[in-house]
C-alpha cells in the first residue's frame, strides 16, 4: 500500500528550493497585491483626516469597495502563486527544470477549476467549523491534494475535490500523521522567522508557501505513483 515517507516529504522541498530558487517567485504576487492595497488603504485614511470626513457614507463605500476588490484579486492570485508552485515543484520533482514564467502561465490557463474548487472547499470548511469545527478540520484534510489533482492531474474543480477525498480516505492515518508534522513544522518556522524585525513576515510568506506547496505535491506523488 503506498504511503507518504514523511522524512522524506519534510526535507525534499528545501532541496527544490535551492535547486530553482524561482519557485519563491510565485509567492511574492500576492505579497506585492497586499502592498500595493496598503498604500491606497493609507491614501484613503490620510484623504479622509486631512479634509475631516471621518465616517462620511461616501468614503466608507469607497473604503469597502476596495477591500472588497482586494480581497477578490488577493484570493486569485494566492490561488495562480499557489497553482505555480505545484507546477514548479512537479517538474522539479520529475527531473525537469520549469522557469516560474512557465509556472504562472500553467496556473493562470488552470483559474477556473482552482477558483471553483477554492470556492466550494471554502463553504465546506465554514459549515463543517459550524459543527463543532472539528468537521471542518476533517473536510480540509480530505481536500489537501486538491490543487495537485487540477493542476498534476488536469482535473476540473468537483472531480480534483473528490480526487483528493479518496486519495485521502486510502491512507488517512498516514496523511493525518503527516499534515500534523507538516503544520507543525511550519508553525514552529514561521513563529521564528516572525521574529525577524520589519521583514520577519514577509521572509515567512515567501518560504512557508513553496515549502508547504512542495511538500504536499511530493506527498501528493508518493501516495499516487506507488
Amino acid at each position: 500500500m503506498a504511503e507518504i515517507n514523511i522524512g522524506d516529504a519534510l526535507s525534499k522541498p528545501v532541496d527544490i528550493m535551492q535547486r530553482n530558487p524561482g519557485i519563491i517567485v510565485p509567492a511574492l504576487i500576492p505579497a506585492i497585491a497586499s502592498l500595493i492595497f496598503a498604500a491606497i488603504f493609507g491614501s484613503v485614511m490620510m484623504g479622509a483626516g486631512m479634509y475631516g470626513y471621518g465616517m462620511n457614507p461616501m468614503l466608507m463605500q469607497g473604503f469597502f469597495g476596495i477591500l472588497a476588490v482586494y480581497i477578490i484579486v488577493l484570493i486569485i492570485l494566492s490561488l495562480i502563486a499557489e497553482g505555480a508552485i505545484v507546477s514548479i515543484a512537479y517538474s522539479e520533482l520529475k527531473g525537469k527544470s520549469m522557469n516560474y514564467m512557465d509556472g504562472i502561465n500553467h496556473a493562470v490557463s488552470k483559474i477556473v477549476p482552482l477558483l471553483i474548487s477554492a470556492i466550494i472547499i471554502a463553504i465546506g470548511i465554514f459549515i463543517g467549523t459550524l459543527l463543532l469545527v472539528i468537521p471542518g478540520l476533517i473536510f480540509a484534510l480530505l481536500v489537501i491534494f486538491t490543487i495537485q489533482e487540477v493542476m498534476i492531474a488536469g482535473k476540473d474543480a468537483t472531480s480534483a475535490i473528490s480526487g483528493s477525498i479518496e486519495l485521502v480516505k486510502r491512507n488517512f492515518g498516514n496523511v493525518l500523521i503527516y499534515a500534523v508534522i507538516l503544520m507543525i513544522l511550519a508553525s514552529i518556522v514561521s513563529m521564528a522567522l516572525g521574529m525577524v524585525p520589519f521583514i520577519g513576515n514577509a521572509i515567512t510568506s515567501l518560504l512557508i508557501t513553496p515549502y508547504i506547496g512542495t511538500s504536499i505535491t511530493y506527498a501528493y506523488l508518493q501516495l499516487t505513483e506507488n
